[in-house]
């Protein structure tokens, strides 16, 4: 059914410093983060997709687990925030993680087959509140407090 939605595409340079900040990867084997083609192929061919798709079953390759569990709770924070800002229930806002993007896909549901219009307005007026909010919400999060750096450090 029709909808809309807002596609954020995260920045590939500042989740590869994160993950050499917090010992994931080592400057020797991290890629170019000037080089946006080396960004791109790394994020290809690092990253594997066929163990994000069975929810039930734990993410075995390392780098696959901590990048997919960073989009993801991206993502769950703005989706938390997002109806403070554009009148949307959380129950009505989903998501589609695109890890090796990486990006994040936030869509209305539209129960009723047409789109509602506050994922547009969120995007076109609010979308500066709404990003603080998402990370102010991050940093209080009660699931947090492991020893690596929270990636809106970064």
């Amino acid at each position: 059914s029709p909808s809309e939605a807002i596609v954020l595409e995260l920045d590939r340079a500042a989740i590869v410093e994160w993950l050499v900040e917090n010992g994931y990867l080592t400057d020797s084997t991290a890629p170019d983060t000037d080089d946006d083609a080396e960004l791109k192929r790394w994020f290809l061919s690092n990253f594997d997709n066929t163990q994000t798709q069975n929810p039930f079953t734990p993410i075995e390759h390392e780098i696959t687990d901590v990048v997919y569990r960073l989009i993801h709770s991206s993502s769950h924070a703005l989706m938390s925030t997002a109806s403070e800002q554009c009148g949307l229930g959380t129950d009505s806002i989903s998501e589609l993680l695109l890890p090796t993007v990486p990006a994040i896909v936030l869509y209305a549901q539209s129960m009723e087959h047409f789109a509602l219009g506050g994922m547009f307005t969120l995007f076109k007026t609010r979308i500066h509140p709404w990003i603080d909010d998402a990370v102010d919400h991050a940093s209080r999060c009660i699931y947090g407090g492991d020893d690596h750096t929270p990636f809106w450090d970064v």
